[in-house]
C-alpha cells in the first residue's frame, strides 16, 4: 500500500530557532549532561497520563484555564480563561504590548482553525499545523498575491463585502504565512516571547491529536483505502520522532486510564486488501477496544461490540471508568428510529441500556445524538455527563444525564441574546468539578459571555452562577 511521500520526511532532523524579535530565551532541548555525571545511571523517561488535544475547535482545557483563540484579520491570538480569578485575558504580559504584531507572545499568522493550544510539564503550547496544498506551500508571497489576493480585488465577493483592498491583502498575508511555515511547535512565553521548534512538513492527512506530558502522538494515513496508518511519537524536547507499531485496522480513539483507548476489528481471516471487499468482510467482523500504553507496548481488552457502520463504531466516550456507545435502532411499537445508550464495565464485562424507549416525560432521548465528554480534564469522581442533540432542523438541545439514576433533565436557562432561544452550554469542567458554560451571544450569534457554576445546580435550573470578565479586543 502506497504512503504518502510527504510522510517519509519523518527522518529530517528539527532544529530550535528563535520567534521573530522576541528576547533570548531558554531553548526547548534538553541540555547537555555534565561530564562528571556520566557516571551516574540514567532514570527512565517519566511520562505522565495521555490526554487529548483538540484539534477540531483550537482550545485546550488544562483544568485550571481554558485556551482559545479570538480570530483577527489575518491573524489569531491566543486567550487565557483562569479559572480561579474568572477573567479571561490575553496570553500576553509584555508591557505596552498592543497584540497586533508578532512581537506579541499571543499573537499566531493565519487562522485559527490550524493553530492547538496545550500545556504540558506546566509549559504552554501552541502547535501550528495548516493544511498542505500543495500549490501554495512553497509559493512566494508574489505568486501567492497573484493567484488569491487578485482575483478577489477585482471580483465581488461576499466575504470581502465593506473590505478595503489593504484589509484583503492583510487576510490573506497571514494565511499565506501560515501555509509556508513548516509543522510547528511554538513553546509559549507570556512574559517575553516564544521560541518553536519546527517538524517536517507533513499533508493534511497528519494529526496529532494526543499528548503524554513529554510528547504529542499523531497518526499518517496512507493514501488509498485508509484500513490502516502509522502513529508516531514526537518529542516535545528535541522533535525527535518514532514509529510506533499498531496492530492492523487499529485506530487511536481516546484516552483511557492514563493510556490510550484503541479499536480495531477482529475477524477469522485476514481483511482483503481490495477496498470493496474489506469493505464487506468488515460488515462480520466484531470490533475489540483496547487500552494501550504505546510507551510499554501493554495493551489490555476492555470490550468487544458487534460491528456498527458509524464513526469510532458507535463509540462516544468514557466516564467513570465505563465505556458508552451509541447504536441507532428502530422501535418495533411505533417504528420510530432511536439512538440506544448503552453503558459498558471493562471490570467484568458487563453492559447495561441507559436508554432504549422514549420517556412519557421531557424529550425524546433519540434527539440526543451526541453524548459530550471532555478531554483532559473529565474529572470523573462527578456523576453527570452532558448531552446534545436537536429537535428539529435548527433547534439544539442540551440536557444532564445522571450516571446514578440514569435520569435525563433538560437545561431549562437560555442563553442571553440568542435568537434560536437555545440553553446555556458547557465549553469545559474544571479541576475542582465546576463548569465553564456559555452565556450570551453577540450580535453575529458568537458566543460573548461565559460563566462558571457547578453541574449539580446547572441540573438544578439554577442561574447563580459566576460570570466570567471576558477580554474585550
Amino acid at each position: 500500500m502506497k504512503k504518502t511521500a510527504l510522510s517519509l520526511l519523518l527522518a529530517a532532523a528539527a532544529l530550535f530557532s528563535a520567534c521573530g524579535t522576541a528576547p533570548d530565551t531558554a531553548p526547548l532541548a534538553t541540555p547537555t549532561p555534565d561530564p562528571a555525571a556520566a557516571a551516574e545511571p540514567t532514570p527512565e523517561p517519566q511520562n505522565g497520563e495521555f490526554y487529548a488535544l483538540d484539534r477540531g475547535s483550537s482550545t485546550f482545557n488544562s483544568g485550571d484555564a481554558y485556551y482559545e483563540f479570538a480570530q483577527k484579520l489575518g491573524y489569531c491570538l491566543l486567550l487565557k480563561t483562569d479559572y480561579a480569578t474568572a477573567a479571561q485575558t490575553v496570553c500576553c504580559e509584555i508591557p505596552g504590548c498592543t497584540h497586533d504584531t508578532e512581537d506579541c507572545p499571543a499573537y499566531f499568522p493565519g487562522r485559527a482553525r490550524y493553530c492547538t493550544p496545550f500545556t504540558a510539564e506546566g509549559q504552554l503550547y501552541v502547535l501550528n499545523a495548516p493544511t498542505a496544498y500543495s500549490d501554495t506551500e512553497n509559493m512566494t508571497w508574489k505568486d501567492y498575491y497573484a493567484q488569491h489576493v487578485v482575483p478577489n480585488r477585482e471580483i465581488a465577493n461576499e466575504k470581502f463585502e465593506g473590505m478595503t483592498e489593504q484589509e484583503i491583502e492583510k487576510y490573506y498575508y497571514g494565511i499565506w504565512q501560515q501555509q509556508v511555515t513548516a509543522l510547528r511547535l511554538y513553546a509559549v512565553n507570556p512574559a517575553e516571547g516564544n521560541t518553536y521548534l519546527d517538524f517536517p512538513r507533513v499533508g493534511s492527512e497528519a494529526w496529532f491529536c494526543y499528548c503524554d506530558g513529554e510528547s504529542i502522538y499523531g497518526v499518517y494515513i496512507f493514501e488509498g483505502q485508509g484500513q490502516d496508518a502509522e502513529y508516531y511519537r514526537v518529542s516535545l524536547a528535541d522533535g525527535s520522532m518514532e514509529k510506533i507499531q499498531a496492530e492492523p485496522t487499529e485506530q487511536w480513539t481516546d484516552v483511557y486510564d492514563g493510556a490510550m483507548l484503541t479499536m480495531r476489528y477482529v475477524t477469522d481471516a485476514p481483511l482483503p486488501e481490495d477496498w470493496e471487499q474489506y469493505r464487506a468482510a468488515i460488515q462480520n467482523a466484531t470490533v475489540e477496544f483496547d487500552r494501550y500504553d504505546p510507551r510499554t507496548g501493554e495493551r489490555r481488552k476492555l470490550a468487544e461490540r458487534p460491528y456498527d457502520d458509524s464513526y469510532n463504531n458507535g463509540y462516544c466516550g468514557t466516564h467513570n471508568g465505563k465505556l458508552y456507545f451509541t447504536e441507532w435502532v428502530t422501535n418495533p411499537q411505533d417504528g420510530i428510529e432511536q439512538n440506544r445508550l448503552i453503558q459498558c464495565d471493562p471490570t467484568d464485562g458487563s453492559t447495561v441500556t441507559v436508554w432504549d424507549t422514549t420517556p412519557d416525560n421531557t424529550m425524546s432521548p433519540s434527539y440526543y445524538d451526541w453524548v459530550n465528554f471532555l478531554p483532559p480534564c473529565d474529572h470523573s469522581t462527578e456523576r453527570w455527563i452532558w448531552l446534545s442533540g436537536n429537535s428539529g432542523w435548527s433547534q439544539d438541545v442540551f440536557a444532564l444525564l445522571d450516571t446514578e439514576t440514569f435520569a435525563i433533565t433538560p437545561i431549562t436557562q437560555k442563553i442571553k441574546n440568542s435568537a434560536e432561544g437555545i440553553g446555556v452550554y458547557r465549553r469545559a469542567q474544571t479541576s475542582d468539578g465546576r463548569w465553564l458554560i456559555v452565556t450570551e451571544n453577540d450580535s453575529n450569534g458568537n458566543p460573548s459571555a461565559y460563566a462558571l457554576i457547578a453541574p449539580e445546580a446547572l441540573a438544578a435550573g439554577s442561574t447563580d452562577w459566576t460570570p466570567v470578565t471576558m477580554w474585550q479586543g
